[in-house]
Protein backbone atom coordinates (compact mmCIF):
# COMPACT_ATOMS: atom_id res chain seq x y z
CA UNK A 1 0.00 0.00 0.00
CA UNK A 2 1.56 3.41 -0.64
CA UNK A 3 1.98 6.08 1.25
CA UNK A 4 -0.73 8.06 -0.18
CA UNK A 5 -3.39 5.51 0.12
CA UNK A 6 -2.41 5.16 3.84
CA UNK A 7 -2.80 8.75 4.66
CA UNK A 8 -6.19 8.96 2.77
CA UNK A 9 -7.42 6.26 5.24
CA UNK A 10 -6.16 7.40 8.14
CA UNK A 11 -7.20 10.59 7.45
CA UNK A 12 -10.83 9.10 6.99
CA UNK A 13 -10.88 6.87 10.09
CA UNK A 14 -10.18 10.32 11.82
CA UNK A 15 -13.55 12.10 10.01
CA UNK A 16 -15.38 9.10 10.73
CA UNK A 17 -14.46 8.93 14.51
CA UNK A 18 -15.18 12.86 15.16
CA UNK A 19 -18.40 12.67 13.44
CA UNK A 20 -19.16 9.66 15.46
CA UNK A 21 -17.85 10.86 18.86
CA UNK A 22 -20.95 12.37 20.15
CA UNK A 23 -23.09 9.39 19.62
CA UNK A 24 -20.15 7.34 21.47
CA UNK A 25 -20.37 10.05 24.03
CA UNK A 26 -24.33 9.82 24.54
CA UNK A 27 -23.89 6.18 25.02
CA UNK A 28 -21.45 6.77 28.02
CA UNK A 29 -23.06 9.62 29.71
CA UNK A 30 -25.15 8.21 31.83
CA UNK A 31 -28.66 9.34 33.07
CA UNK A 32 -27.13 12.68 34.73
CA UNK A 33 -25.65 13.30 31.62
CA UNK A 34 -29.02 12.58 29.99
CA UNK A 35 -31.10 14.84 32.10
CA UNK A 36 -28.40 17.85 31.07
CA UNK A 37 -28.65 16.94 27.92
CA UNK A 38 -32.88 18.02 27.93
CA UNK A 39 -31.81 21.03 30.41
CA UNK A 40 -29.59 22.82 28.10
CA UNK A 41 -31.71 21.75 24.97
CA UNK A 42 -34.95 23.39 26.39
CA UNK A 43 -32.62 26.16 27.12
CA UNK A 44 -31.37 26.66 23.18
CA UNK A 45 -35.27 25.99 22.34
CA UNK A 46 -36.29 28.86 24.58
CA UNK A 47 -33.59 31.18 23.02
CA UNK A 48 -34.39 30.34 19.69
CA UNK A 49 -38.08 30.85 20.70
CA UNK A 50 -39.08 27.20 19.27
CA UNK A 51 -42.45 26.60 21.53
CA UNK A 52 -43.15 23.10 19.78
CA UNK A 53 -39.33 22.29 21.15
CA UNK A 54 -40.01 23.33 24.16
CA UNK A 55 -43.26 21.26 25.22
CA UNK A 56 -41.59 18.38 23.26
CA UNK A 57 -39.76 18.27 26.91
CA UNK A 58 -42.79 18.52 28.41
CA UNK A 59 -44.97 15.46 29.87
CA UNK A 60 -48.68 14.84 29.31
CA UNK A 61 -49.33 14.71 32.74
CA UNK A 62 -47.53 17.61 33.36
CA UNK A 63 -49.20 19.39 36.78
CA UNK A 64 -48.13 21.84 39.31
CA UNK A 65 -48.70 23.94 42.34
CA UNK A 66 -49.72 27.45 40.08
CA UNK A 67 -52.60 25.34 38.59
CA UNK A 68 -50.68 24.78 34.98
CA UNK A 69 -50.52 21.79 32.92
CA UNK A 70 -49.29 20.83 29.60
CA UNK A 71 -51.96 22.67 27.29
CA UNK A 72 -51.24 25.81 29.64
CA UNK A 73 -47.85 26.16 29.41
CA UNK A 74 -48.04 26.29 25.30
CA UNK A 75 -50.34 29.37 26.11
CA UNK A 76 -47.81 30.66 28.32
CA UNK A 77 -44.91 30.13 25.87
CA UNK A 78 -46.85 31.63 22.83
CA UNK A 79 -47.35 34.93 25.23
CA UNK A 80 -43.98 34.96 26.68
CA UNK A 81 -42.56 34.62 23.39
CA UNK A 82 -44.91 37.36 21.90
CA UNK A 83 -44.04 39.77 24.50
CA UNK A 84 -40.32 39.11 24.52
CA UNK A 85 -37.30 39.06 21.70
CA UNK A 86 -33.54 38.12 21.83
CA UNK A 87 -33.99 36.16 24.97
CA UNK A 88 -30.90 34.83 26.18
CA UNK A 89 -30.32 32.39 29.36
CA UNK A 90 -27.45 31.44 31.44
CA UNK A 91 -27.33 28.81 33.47
CA UNK A 92 -25.47 29.93 36.74
CA UNK A 93 -26.10 26.62 38.61
CA UNK A 94 -27.25 22.99 38.36
CA UNK A 95 -27.36 20.18 40.90
CA UNK A 96 -29.47 16.98 39.83
CA UNK A 97 -30.53 14.51 41.90
CA UNK A 98 -31.05 10.69 40.52
CA UNK A 99 -33.64 8.12 41.36
CA UNK A 100 -34.28 4.71 39.31
CA UNK A 101 -36.93 6.89 37.12
CA UNK A 102 -37.68 10.22 38.50
CA UNK A 103 -35.10 13.11 38.71
CA UNK A 104 -34.96 16.33 40.26
CA UNK A 105 -32.95 19.20 39.07
CA UNK A 106 -32.22 22.55 41.42
CA UNK A 107 -31.55 25.44 38.75
CA UNK A 108 -30.33 28.99 39.16
CA UNK A 109 -30.11 30.83 36.10
CA UNK A 110 -30.36 34.53 34.27
CA UNK A 111 -32.61 35.38 32.13
CA UNK A 112 -31.87 38.36 29.83
CA UNK A 113 -34.77 39.41 26.98
CA UNK A 114 -36.07 42.43 25.39
CA UNK A 115 -39.73 43.44 25.89
CA UNK A 116 -41.10 44.35 22.23
CA UNK A 117 -43.88 45.71 24.22
CA UNK A 118 -42.38 48.28 25.44
CA UNK A 119 -41.42 50.00 21.96
CA UNK A 120 -40.27 53.26 22.86
CA UNK A 121 -37.59 51.93 24.72
CA UNK A 122 -37.26 48.51 24.07
CA UNK A 123 -36.22 47.54 27.43
CA UNK A 124 -33.92 44.54 28.05
CA UNK A 125 -35.43 42.72 31.37
CA UNK A 126 -33.06 40.81 33.81
CA UNK A 127 -33.93 38.17 35.98
CA UNK A 128 -32.28 36.12 37.86
CA UNK A 129 -34.59 32.27 38.88
CA UNK A 130 -33.94 29.59 41.15
CA UNK A 131 -36.26 26.87 40.58
CA UNK A 132 -36.79 22.46 40.81
CA UNK A 133 -37.60 20.90 37.63
CA UNK A 134 -39.05 17.25 38.01
CA UNK A 135 -38.57 14.85 35.95
CA UNK A 136 -39.69 11.24 35.30
CA UNK A 137 -38.74 8.76 32.87
CA UNK A 138 -41.33 8.17 30.02
CA UNK A 139 -40.52 5.89 26.94
CA UNK A 140 -36.74 6.30 27.60
CA UNK A 141 -36.91 9.80 27.33
CA UNK A 142 -36.98 12.08 30.46
CA UNK A 143 -39.82 14.45 30.55
CA UNK A 144 -40.67 17.19 32.69
CA UNK A 145 -43.34 16.51 35.04
CA UNK A 146 -43.57 19.52 37.65
CA UNK A 147 -41.49 22.80 37.78
CA UNK A 148 -41.49 24.63 40.73
CA UNK A 149 -39.92 28.27 41.90
CA UNK A 150 -38.03 28.69 45.25
CA UNK A 151 -38.19 32.47 45.49
CA UNK A 152 -41.38 34.35 46.05
CA UNK A 153 -41.33 36.59 42.86
CA UNK A 154 -43.76 37.85 39.97
CA UNK A 155 -42.62 34.74 37.35
CA UNK A 156 -44.92 36.28 34.78
CA UNK A 157 -45.35 39.35 33.26
CA UNK A 158 -48.25 40.80 34.27
CA UNK A 159 -52.18 39.43 32.59
CA UNK A 160 -50.24 36.20 31.93
CA UNK A 161 -51.70 33.37 33.90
Amino acid sequence: MDKRLRYIIIICVIFIGLLLLPKIKILFEGEMGRIKRVIYAAKTATEREDLFKCISFISQSYTDKYGNDRRSLLAVGKNVFEIYNDIAISIRELDISLDTDTAEAEVQATVVARNVERKETNIFETDTVKFLIFFKKEEGAWKVIKLEFLEPQQILPPGIS
